[in-house]
């Protein structure tokens, strides 16, 4: 009897098709007096988000004599910016656990991150070839196109420079949920999800330039300016987390070792979004070598964007995954698939940079923002 009883929990826990018939083809009916076990659902995801908009931050020409890079002008080009980037695959992870407290009742929770998408581009007269370089803006002031020189060989005291320019998207997101029972036979089940759920998206940009300091003259001439810009540095960083509660199904078709499963989680509450933006402005006295920096850039402004933005939205955000499935082992199934998240309004950095100096508001543009991923994983439960 012994024997019998070793044989049978070892073709249980071990051989697909016995385990197959214990897991599947028991009871269609709801024992909630019976403990039930735990699930781990671990996914590797080759993920894509959506492409980001910068405006022109970067202009040359090539004509002689050299003129300032204007915006409008049919001789300027635009060497970086007034294109969208990003959308470049990322590794990340997703995963799924819980425990089954009873057959009607179980709880779990689940994580996801997708790896850091960074954008970077650096230009100066030397690398690039244009001895022009220039930062556009529109100057209020005058109510003309402007712009920045970074590079300009005809005007000292500069004689070169260069451009830096740094974004960075960051995206995460977790849930904490209970698991019930809705519909099942020996081939189906579906069962309902109810909690709450976070997403956090970060996306950030610095802008900087670089003035070379040319030599103080032996004999100062009447005019000289003593006081010369080094360094120009413009921080945009927005911060997008959703705080929500969470209505959603997930269903299991089955047939001997393959399986089909569909999850999908929607949630609705709040966007909290947050841009800060900051700038700095390095001015070097020639004369005495020293140093003051100012709290401002070219494209932040002290009485005008600088400083902390904060936006609430409700929105409602469907995360939806499908799974194809193979029973490897007894309690092993090996799956490929595919997820998608979309949320209707978000803030990102490249979208609240306004050339428009001295703006009269704060822009806070709020855009699509998706990301979906290629799966594979295993799925793994008692």
């Amino acid at each position: 009897m012994k024997l019998k009883v070793l044989i049978l929990l070892f073709l249980c826990l071990i051989l697909p098709k016995a385990s197959y018939a214990y897991y599947v083809y028991r009871p269609c009916c709801c024992n909630c007096n019976r403990l039930a076990g735990w699930w781990v659902d671990a996914d590797y995801l080759l993920a894509w988000r959506r492409d980001r908009f910068y405006p022109p931050l970067l202009t040359t020409n090539s004509i002689v004599p050299p003129t300032p890079p204007i915006l409008g002008d049919p001789n300027t080009i635009i060497l970086f910016g007034n294109q969208k980037l990003g959308c470049s695959p990322r590794s990340g992870f997703r995963f799924d656990g819980g425990l089954r407290i009873t057959e009607c009742f179980g709880i779990g929770a689940g994580f996801f991150n997708l790896a850091t998408e960074r954008i970077n581009f650096s230009a100066s007269g030397d690398l690039t070839g244009h001895p022009v370089l220039g930062r556009p803006f529109f100057n209020s002031a005058t109510g003309m196109e402007d712009v920045e020189l970074i590079s300009f060989p005809s005007i000292p005291p500069i004689i070169d420079g260069f451009f830096d320019f740094s974004a960075v998207n960051r995206i995460w997101g977790a849930d904490v949920y209970m698991r019930l029972p809705g519909y099942r036979n020996c081939d189906f089940k579906l069962d309902v999800l109810a909690g709450i759920y976070f997403n956090q998206i970060d996306d950030n940009l610095t802008i900087t330039d670089h003035h070379t300091v040319p030599l103080l003259p032996p004999v100062i001439p009447p005019g000289f300016n003593l006081f010369l810009v080094t360094k120009v540095k413009d921080q945009f960083k927005s911060s997008n987390n959703y705080y929500a509660g969470m209505l959603g199904f997930t269903a299991d078709w089955r047939c001997q070792n393959w399986a089909i499963r569909s999850t999908l989680k929607v949630g609705l509450g709040n966007m909290r979004q947050v841009t800060k933006i900051k700038g700095t402005t390095t001015i070097l006295n020639q004369f005495t070598g020293l140093e003051e920096v100012l709290d401002e850039g070219l494209l932040a402004q002290l009485n005008d964007n600088i400083g902390r933005h904060c936006h609430n939205r409700f929105e409602v955000v469907p995360d939806f995954s499908i799974k194809l499935q193979y029973r490897a082992w007894a309690r092993l199934w090996l799956s490929v698939g595919y997820n998608v998240i979309y949320w209707p309004g978000v803030v990102l950095a490249g979208e609240q940079v306004n050339l428009r100096i001295n703006p009269a508001t704060f822009p806070n543009k709020n855009t699509n923002f998706w990301m979906q991923a290629a799966t594979a994983g295993v799925y793994i439960f008692y």
